[in-house]
Parts: structure tokens; C-alpha cells; sequence
């Protein structure tokens, strides 16, 4: 009886602590007071949206964020700086003032974040939305997949020369949610880009997730190892995309090889031999041989990315990051093993290109309306055999995902899902081509 009388107590004062604990979080989300050093523009702006309870959730958002606490505010953000670009100053609004735009520039961003606009302007990043636009094949299609509704999703970020908001989300525009890789996965995703799925299953994407959110993210990058020997559970112990991809927290976040895995120049005269067959395929140079002009537009004011010299850089920058848990001579291993299964599906698809290129110099297959295969490689569902889609797969899917697999550490997309997808691919377009030979022959 005694300990059915205790029990109850014990029961009673452990609800009274559960109340007690929901009070206190209660009280955490309560109207944060924003600071007191905002103009009476700014005042006007808050009220008006309090008033017509318009984008509440965003004025809750900007309340909690540092901007708030430092009497940043909607007019300074959204009133375009006088050298914004033309399609900011000339953006929609709904706003009873007409000096405020819905579009914020980088322009505004830059009086505080000088460096950070700086180094996004000089990365790979900004050409995003060039990319897009001189790349043809992502051009038409039906009216629910047009290039402004679907891959602008992604490539808005290097829209209007640069979208912070792409990953400082509106209205916290929080440094803590963009160093997490969760901000990355939105875009990084998916067949032909998979970096999230080959990061986040292989090991260091494995520690994150059981151990990330108890990492202290409000912690710049540039102090997540200043003291290595410090035991801290609060502290990274494995990358995440920031760690690597934007080290000491350079916002160019650019990396040895571009985002298809590609480059223009090559030491080793096969690999590079195969590379100029890639690049036609790519609509990188004309049929006559010369740099087509979609990529002088895409690569205007970056050609020396494009060098040996640049490339070597940016792996020297990456040594240097991964010797930060690795030993130099163990990442440089890591680096050159990834280097040489790049160059193995190189070898493969190569192969496929010049079968499949074979069929249309012979006219067993109807040519494109540009000779394949330019331009046609990155043609995604727009095929008119199945042999060419089948080498766009080997090509955008198979081979990214062998590609990122080996730079990520991660055995099974750099095997499973991608080498051994390859030689089935090679092998079936093999087939389908001797099938395809052979009912022209028999016509």
C-alpha cells in the first residue's frame, strides 16, 4: 500500500516537472521584441504586415534572425541598391510603396557581406543560371516543365547575379541551417546529380546522421578544427558538404572537377582523346572543331577553371582539408583510385558514343536535327530510339553516380549503381546496335 502511495507521488511530481519543462518551451517561442535601432520605414513595413497579416510567418522568421537582431531590415533588403541589376529594379510588386521589389539583389547583401558576395561572384555557383540558359536541350517541352517552372528550381542561384536566399533560406538567412548538408540536398539530388545519396550512405554521411544534431552549427567552418586535440561532442567529427566544398567558408565553393566530372585539359594524351569525344557530345565545340558558342557564353570570364593549373589548385585545397582528420599521402591515394575510375567509364562510354555515332554516319538510325552527338548527350527524354537513351542514362546517370561514389568514399554507388550499370549499358548498346545493323540489312 505504502509503495502504491509513493508511486503516486512520484507519478504526480514527475507531471508537474513535464509542465513545468512545456512551460519553459512555450515561453521560448514566444513574439521575440525585434531591435530597437530600426527606421520608421522599417516600422511602417512591420506594421502594415501585422495590420493586413501578410507574410506573417516571414516577419516571425525575421524576428528570430541576426539580421533582426541587428537592425537589418525589410527596407534594406528590400529596396533594391542603386546597382542592382535591371531585372531587380524592374521586378514585380504588390507593395503600396513602389521603391520595395520582391526580389532581393545581392547588391543589397554585399554593403554587409562584401567578401562573401565577392568570392559567390567568382564561383560555379553564378554561371548556374547561364548554364541553364545556353543549354538547349533543357529548352521547351510541355507548359508544366518549361525551364522557368522546373530546372530553374536549382539554377535560380546564379539567376539576377546570385540568390543567397538559395541557401540562407528566407527570413532567418541562418549560417548555422546553410552549414548543414540537408541545405545542399535540395539541388544536389537525384540520378544525374547524385552527391546527396552518395554522401549521406557513405561513412562520413553515416556519422553525421547519428551524431549531427548535437554539432554546434553557429560555429563558423574556420573554427570547426582550429583545436584538433579538443574532445568535444559538439564538434564535427566527420565532413559535411561545407566542410569540404566550402572551406574556411569561401563561398565560390568551387572543386577540381566540374560538377559533370569533366574537364578541358589532360595530361594523359587517351584520357584527353576521349575527352574531346565527350565535349562534341556535350555541344562543347561546333562541328567544324572550334569552341561552340553555348560554352564561350557559359564560360565567359571563367576560362581559367578550365586549365591544368586551376584544377591542380583546387586538389591541393582539398588535400589540405582532408588531411585534416587523413594523413596527405592516404588522401592523395583516395584522390588518384577516384581519378582512375573516372577514366575506366571514360573508356566505356566513349565506346557507346562512337558506336551510336557509327549508326547515324551510316544512316541506320535517323540523325538528329544537330549531328549526334552534339549537343544530343544531355538531350534528356527527348530520344527518338531507344539506343540513345540508353546512352544518355550511361552517360548522366551511371557515370555520375561512379564518379561521386568514388570522390564521396562510397563502394556501392561507385560499383553497384554506377561501373557494373556501365559495362551492362556498354554491352547492351552493343546489341541493340548489331539489331538495329542488321534489320537495315535486311530491308
Amino acid at each position: 500500500m505504502k509503495s502504491k502511495f509513493f508511486g503516486s507521488i512520484y507519478i504526480s511530481i514527475f507531471a508537474v516537472c513535464l509542465f513545468v519543462s512545456g512551460c519553459a518551451e512555450m515561453a521560448q517561442h514566444t513574439k521575440k521584441v525585434a531591435a530597437p535601432k530600426i527606421s520608421g520605414k522599417a516600422k511602417e513595413c512591420i506594421e502594415c504586415h501585422e495590420k493586413k497579416k501578410i507574410s506573417n510567418i516571414a516577419l516571425r522568421d525575421w524576428q528570430y534572425s541576426k539580421h533582426a537582431e541587428r537592425g537589418v531590415t525589410c527596407v534594406e533588403c528590400h529596396i533594391p541598391d542603386v546597382d542592382a541589376s535591371s531585372s531587380i529594379k524592374g521586378g514585380s510588386t504588390i507593395c503600396d510603396n513602389k521603391d520595395v521589389r520582391r526580389a532581393v539583389s545581392p547588391k543589397n547583401c554585399e554593403v554587409c557581406h562584401e567578401d562573401q558576395v565577392k568570392q559567390f561572384a567568382a564561383g560555379k555557383h553564378a554561371g548556374a543560371w547561364k548554364t541553364l540558359q545556353n543549354l538547349e536541350a533543357a529548352q521547351g517541352g510541355s507548359a508544366a516543365f518549361k525551364v522557368e517552372n522546373d530546372c530553374a528550381g536549382c539554377h535560380r542561384i546564379g539567376s539576377d547575379e546570385g540568390k543567397c536566399d538559395s541557401c540562407h533560406t528566407r527570413h532567418r538567412f541562418s549560417a548555422a541551417e546553410a552549414r548543414r548538408p540537408e541545405a545542399c540536398r535540395t539541388c544536389h539530388m537525384g540520378g544525374d546529380h547524385p552527391q546527396w545519396e552518395t554522401y549521406s550512405s557513405s561513412k562520413h554521411g553515416s556519422i553525421y546522421s547519428i551524431e549531427g544534431d548535437d554539432w554546434f552549427w553557429e560555429n563558423s567552418i574556420s573554427e570547426w578544427y582550429k583545436e584538433p586535440l579538443l574532445e568535444s561532442p559538439v564538434v564535427p567529427r566527420a565532413p559535411v558538404c561545407v566542410t569540404c566544398h566550402m572551406s574556411e567558408g569561401n563561398h565560390a565553393v568551387n572543386t577540381a572537377w566540374s560538377f559533370l566530372g569533366m574537364r578541358l585539359s589532360d595530361d594523359d594524351p587517351d584520357w584527353k582523346k576521349h575527352r574531346e569525344i565527350y565535349f562534341n557530345g556535350l555541344g562543347f565545340f561546333n562541328e567544324e572543331g572550334f569552341v561552340a558558342d553555348e560554352l564561350k557564353a557559359i564560360i565567359s570570364g571563367h576560362e581559367g577553371e578550365l586549365s591544368s593549373e586551376f584544377w591542380q589548385a583546387e586538389r591541393d585545397k582539398m588535400i589540405k582539408v582532408c588531411s585534416q582528420c587523413h594523413t596527405a599521402g592516404y588522401s592523395r591515394d583516395v584522390f588518384k583510385k577516384a581519378d582512375a575510375a573516372v577514366k575506366a567509364c571514360d573508356e566505356l562510354i566513349v565506346k557507346a558514343i562512337v558506336i551510336v555515332e557509327g549508326l547515324y554516319k551510316d544512316g541506320v538510325i535517323k540523325k538528329s536535327a544537330k549531328f549526334f552527338p552534339h549537343k544530343d548527350i544531355l538531350k534528356f527524354n527527348k530520344f527518338e530510339n531507344p539506343i540513345e537513351e540508353r546512352l544518355y542514362k550511361m552517360f548522366a546517370d551511371r557515370r555520375m553516380k561512379t564518379y561521386l561514389g568514388s570522390f564521396h568514399i562510397n563502394p556501392a554507388y561507385q560499383h553497384g549503381y554506377g561501373w557494373a550499370e556501365i559495362k551492362q549499358d556498354l554491352s547492351a548498346i552493343e546489341a541493340m546496335a548489331d539489331s538495329l545493323r542488321k534489320e537495315g540489312s535486311e530491308k
